[in-house]
């Protein structure tokens, strides 16, 4: 398998950090989102812990939307930078020559 160009690998490399930025922010806002719902469900029958259960769902409330924001803005990130990977690999062509007792493998970029 041929090595990716340097500026080309960082455009993988922003991709999958990109992309491990999404699946986490999806993590965090699904985990807060059923964490709110518990504790509301708790706060429904508890009598002691009313306050604390209250302050923990007003974070949480606060919290879940903006990891989704965050979420939604790593995706579209990813798939921008996927389209322009492939764009650039499109325009990459490489060949191999056999030659006599070694060989040599060229690179084309089309500029067009």
């Amino acid at each position: 398998m041929q090595k990716p160009l340097p500026k080309l690998n960082l455009k993988i490399q922003k991709k999958e950090d990109l992309l491990a930025g999404t699946t986490a922010s999806a993590g965090v806002g699904c985990y807060l989102y059923y964490s709110a719902n518990q504790h509301y469900n708790k706060n429904k029958t508890t009598t002691t812990d009313a306050d604390h259960l209250h302050n923990k769902i007003v974070i949480q409330d606060k919290f879940w939307p903006a990891t989704f924001v965050v979420n939604g803005l790593c995706g579209v990130m990813t798939i921008l930078n996927a389209s322009k990977q492939s764009k650039a690999r499109k325009k990459m062509e490489f060949s191999a020559l056999p030659v006599e007792g070694w060989g040599m493998v060229m690179m084309k970029w089309k500029l067009y």
